[in-house]
């Protein structure tokens, strides 16, 4: 049954957080509709700055709109923490999307764009020491396996997208939002001839990730299509872990892509399993 269906509808009432929190008793279908439309628009201007968008968070009051955001840009900047809209956007333009927004949402609206890079924990360990961060020792261990996942891929790391595959996967982990992870494969793919060299480093990466992480069961990735070039339409599945679709148990991510290669249309699928597992982290976490 969980084979067969969305993976996102079968786990609608136990384990997915709604992406809008408003009610309207009247023009219900209208604040639908604003909805798609914002997330629509946000994803076309963003990605023309080479901007990820992993998700967006709308909130409506009686007077207002919030819009949140949750971006990756691709670049290599050490900035963590909120975007402040300067970072790779003018606050010219910054301007010129609350105002298409406001004449979308018929309302003034506030918007934030928040970093995901921030979730990033080798870039923690880089930028501070062991005595600053006060964390156990159990915790640098498994910083230092994180770092050490480039050395165990270093025939690969001469490829242009080394870095940024595992910097994109790290923070999909943490922040547990695979759509940061997807929209990136798809770029890659669509911009790229050579289908099979990058989606055989990526199937090594995602195993190096799923035996570092305690609390991630698996990855699957999904792709159909022409892939490179081939004469018939073909399916390529890679996966590390196990997935677990037939129960709710477990935490499940999942994006669905459409990749518009040179070869033709692609569909893109991954998913992320996550065990339903608590662990005690809270002493470290209220130290950071």
């Amino acid at each position: 049954m969980g084979q067969k269906i969305n993976p996102t509808t079968f786990r609608l009432k136990e384990s997915i957080t709604k992406k809008t929190k408003w009610f309207l008793q009247d023009n219900y279908s209208d604040g639908l509709h604003n909805d798609i439309e914002i997330r629509e628009y946000l994803s076309n201007v963003l990605e023309k700055k080479n901007i990820l968008l992993g998700g967006t968070l709308v909130k409506r009051t009686k007077d207002s709109t919030q819009v949140y955001s949750y971006i990756y840009p691709l670049d290599q900047s050490d900035k963590r923490g909120s975007f402040s809209g300067t970072d790779q956007l003018d606050l010219k333009a910054f301007e010129g999307y609350k105002r298409v927004l406001s004449k979308i949402c018929r309302s003034p609206i506030q918007l934030y764009l928040l970093d995901l890079r921030s979730f990033s924990p080798s870039r923690l360990s880089n930028q501070f020491s062991k005595r600053d961060l006060g964390l156990t020792q159990n915790t640098f261990m498994f910083l230092d396996n994180i770092n050490n996942i480039p050395k165990n891929l270093k025939q690969y790391q001469r490829r242009p997208y080394f870095q940024d595959t595992l910097n994109i996967l790290e923070t999909s982990i943490i922040s547990q939002n695979v759509s940061i992870f997807s929209r990136y494969i798809s770029v890659q793919l669509e911009k790229d001839s050579r289908h099979n060299l990058f989606l055989d480093f990526i199937s090594k990466v995602i195993k190096e990730y799923v035996m570092v992480y305690p609390f991630l069961q698996g990855i699957r990735i999904q792709v159909k299509g022409r892939v490179n070039g081939s004469e018939r339409s073909r399916k390529e599945t890679f996966q590390a872990g196990n997935i677990s679709l037939q129960s709710t148990s477990n935490k499940l991510s999942y994006s669905n892509q459409a990749m518009f290669t040179i070869y033709g249309v692609c569909g893109l699928k991954v998913w992320l399993c996550f065990k339903n597992q608590k662990y005690n982290v809270k002493t470290e976490t209220n130290q950071i």
